[in-house]
């Protein structure tokens, strides 16, 4: 699943993917700066196969143009574009924690086998949402 890490543009290190999705991977990624400084990130790298497609860069871009604007507690902060030959990335703050997706599975998986699934208590479930709907609500119009 992850590959060894490789120097993207001359500030960030490409580390392990840590998620995917239909249209990018996310791996942990390290910024670096002057003196030694260096700071742990996240890099979304885009799927190879849609970098060929115009609109989908352009929807990519736009993702990033639009979330960059935003400054929010519930919104993860995108820090820079980098583009590295056919490759597009976009620079995020790392946010450490366990995702709502391995929340999700791990509360199916703790069902009793006979039992319906139980999914995630309703107070958790609302206050996620909730959660969604602050961090939207800080999107400009």
């Amino acid at each position: 699943m992850s590959r060894p890490s490789r120097r993207i543009g001359d500030r960030y290190v490409l580390g392990p993917d840590v998620a995917s999705g239909g249209m990018a991977t996310v791996h942990l990624g390290k910024q670096l700066g002057a003196e030694g400084f260096s700071r742990v990130v996240a890099l979304k790298r885009l799927h190879q196969a849609l970098a060929a497609s115009a609109d989908v860069v352009d929807g990519f871009l736009a993702e990033a143009k639009v979330a960059a604007r935003i400054r929010h507690a519930n919104v993860v902060g995108i820090q820079d574009v980098v583009r590295e030959g056919e490759e597009l990335f976009l620079v995020m703050d790392y946010v450490p924690g366990v995702s709502l997706s391995h929340l999700l599975t791990a509360s199916r998986a703790d069902a009793d086998a006979d039992a319906a699934p139980r999914g995630l208590p309703p107070v958790f479930a609302c206050a996620v949402f909730l959660g969604v709907l602050d961090g939207l609500d800080a999107a400009p119009p």
